[in-house]
């Protein structure tokens, strides 16, 4: 998969300061200021690329809201977001 240069949440640029989570899984993990920390399926991920999706303000204040209370954050899937 080629690498992200924008927050699949809120299209921001990544600057030097995200981090990559590099477990190996169905899921993509990375931290970035404006949202938090950020779980999502390769499969969902790969659906909103292709979809030219990149504004999900909901999804990022969830993602922000975990962030802040320091608990995990929810991995976004498909039925996350149907749900």
């Amino acid at each position: 998969m080629e690498q992200l240069h924008h927050c699949i949440l809120t299209s921001y640029q990544f600057d030097e300061s995200v981090k990559f989570d590099e477990t190996i899984g169905p899921f993509i993990s990375y931290e970035f200021y404006p949202v938090g920390k950020v779980k999502i399926a390769f499969s969902l991920l790969i659906e909103l690329r292709n979809n030219k999706q990149f504004h999900h303000p909901i999804l990022a204040g969830i993602c922000r809201n975990a962030f802040e209370n320091k608990e995990e954050p929810p991995m976004i899937t498909r039925d996350f977001i149907d749900n």
